[in-house]
């Protein structure tokens, strides 16, 4: 790595090796960015020190924590925090070891020696994977001060361990987020923020997803301090919004725990056969723009899928042949897989041997594609509507509901990644040509959010405004839509609010979720709308797919 003075300099402290998986995935990322090199790891010494006889660490064992000592070091450890060495990337990094003064029982003090050596390094950024709270110099030594991670909603849960107190304090989803640290604790300058899905039956995914979701934002937070020289959405954490501090749990709460995870297991596999995702769609004699803005007033005209063992959704307005058609996903619970249909007719419009759903409607060159979403393929394609038409693949990556939008002179796709952080990210590409090549965002992916960032419907500009609807899958995947504001969009910078959010309403039969809307004409609106029932070719499908895992 070069370490010239017009990269970033960055120096990280470190409990020493082997890292855990999700550290090295953050220190790889910061290794392949061209204008970022670390200088100087600094490894904490008190981790060194000799271990004390036998008889002392049983009589200093905290065996108030037995259950989570014992149950976490034998099926708490998982792909995110397994051993990983680095020295491909750090054996050319001059390392130094710091023990440094402890006050009280979790307070770190560096000495002035050590702050004169780590500061002869110039250090733009430092990184803190390693000793216990800072405080002191150390704060202020790097012009952009330390980094430090905290998994968990910080608005919610401070302390750790990371994805626990989530399934104790009954919540839906997990957070975590990038803060500058600052003297006080727990009052720093948030850099990164993310919200994510709690995988309510299993602890061992959701830490997984949580740790190995937020290892790029250092990585996103440097090319945004070298593209734009500052990072833009920098917010205080206030004092007056703390949240209680969490510990590691007792044994009483471990066993409150096991009775929670168990109870989760059974409801996950309990809904899986008896209670299938059914969705149907809506027409809403409202217009887009209005909908948008102040939500769904009318009850909706229901079209549901002619199959009992299909469900229709995604619904998006498209001509062909001159005539107005709606298109939507037909999915099969059978089969598992989605195809694209003519909503009033049930004719295939689009199959082909892996899943296709979200069928947004682009017009490209004078012609009308439908940019379904076939992530399964691993490619985003443009699909054209006449028989005998050119398709093209925009994008050779997996993109799920993508958006194409033209903006500045620019266009632009939005979408999610296939098995990318469950929901929770947006990524963005643009290109100067509506067939591409397309460019990733620098900072893919530009927002974190469970709650709203997959796209649930076209792009629109009203009164000068972006409007851009996408799925709140906080309480379960697509529960509702949030609709949010862009109010940054360049290639080197995004940002969004949300404005407004649609949620099914209580009086529809379908009412526990709505994940799409879209333009009909220009006096109406197309949804879809969730329920929860029973379906015999999903309980048939399901309890074939868990027989299989378990003969395995």
């Amino acid at each position: 790595m070069s370490t010239t003075r017009n990269s970033l300099r960055i120096i990280v402290l470190s409990h020493g090796s082997p890292w855990e998986a999700w550290e090295a995935e953050s220190l790889r990322k910061i290794s392949e960015l061209k204008f970022a090199s670390i200088v100087l790891l600094v490894e904490d010494a008190s981790n060194t020190e000799s271990t004390p006889p036998f008889f002392q660490r049983v009589v200093n064992y905290k065996w108030q924590r037995l259950f989570w000592n014992r149950w976490f070091k034998k099926y708490g450890r998982v792909a995110a925090t397994a051993a990983t060495e680095l020295k491909d990337i750090l054996n050319v990094v001059p390392v130094v070891k710091v023990k440094a003064e402890r006050k009280g029982k979790y307070t770190d003090y560096f000495s002035a020696k050590d702050l004169d050596l780590i500061r002869s390094y110039q250090p733009d950024v430092i990184i803190r994977f390693g000793f216990n709270i800072l405080r002191g110099e150390i704060l202020t030594l790097a012009k952009q001060g330390v980094w430090s991670f905290h998994h968990a909603d910080h608005r919610t849960i401070r302390g750790g361990p990371a994805g626990f107190w989530e399934y104790i304090l009954g919540h839906q989803t997990t957070g975590a987020i990038l803060q500058q640290l600052t003297e006080k604790l727990d009052e720093g300058i948030i850099l990164r923020q993310g919200k994510f899905e709690l995988i309510k039956h299993s602890f061992r995914e959701n830490l997984n997803n949580l740790l190995f979701s937020s290892s790029g934002w250092v990585a996103n937070a440097l090319t945004e301090l070298h593209n734009n020289g500052s990072i833009s959405n920098q917010q205080e954490i206030l004092s007056n919004q703390q949240a209680p501090l969490y510990r590691y749990p007792g044994n009483l709460r471990m066993l409150q725990f096991w009775m929670i995870l168990l109870a989760n297991k059974f409801t996950f596999h309990w809904n899986n056969l008896f209670r299938a995702e059914s969705w149907v769609i809506g027409i809403v004699d409202q217009p887009y723009s209005e909908v948008l803005v102040s939500g769904i007033s009318i009850i909706p005209q229901w079209k549901r899928a002619k199959n009992a063992s299909h469900y229709v959704a995604d619904p998006f307005a498209c001509s062909i042949g001159g005539k107005q058609t709606i298109l939507a996903e037909e999915y099969s619970y059978s089969t598992g897989q989605g195809h694209i249909i003519n909503l009033s007719t049930g004719e295939k419009i689009l199959s082909k041997p892996y899943h296709l759903s979200f069928p947004n409607v682009a017009e490209i060159e004078g012609e009308n594609y439908i940019l379904a979403e076939a992530s399964a393929n691993g490619t985003l394609q443009a699909f054209s509507v006449l028989p005998n038409g050119k398709d093209h693949v925009l994008i050779n990556e997996p993109i799920v509901d993508p958006i194409l939008l033209q903006h500045d002179n620019q266009y632009w796709i939005f979408g999610h990644k296939l098995d990318d952080q469950n929901n929770a990210a947006l990524f963005l590409y643009y290109s100067s040509n509506v067939l591409g090549p397309y460019s990733p965002h620098a900072l893919n992916p530009v927002k974190t959010d469970i709650c709203n960032s997959r796209s649930a419907g076209p792009i629109l500009l009203h009164n000068g405004k972006l409007l851009r609807p996408a799925q709140d899958s906080s309480e379960g995947y697509g529960s509702s839509v949030v609709v949010n504001e862009i109010q940054v969009l360049t290639t080197t910078q995004y940002k969004e609010i949300p404005v407004y959010r649609i949620a099914p309403d209580k009086r529809w039969d379908y009412n526990r979720g709505l994940h799409t809307i879209s333009p009909l004409g220009v006096n109406q609106t197309l949804i879809d709308a969730k329920s929860y029932r029973f379906n015999f070719a999903n309980f048939k499908a399901e309890m074939k797919r868990k027989l299989r895992r378990i003969l395995k």
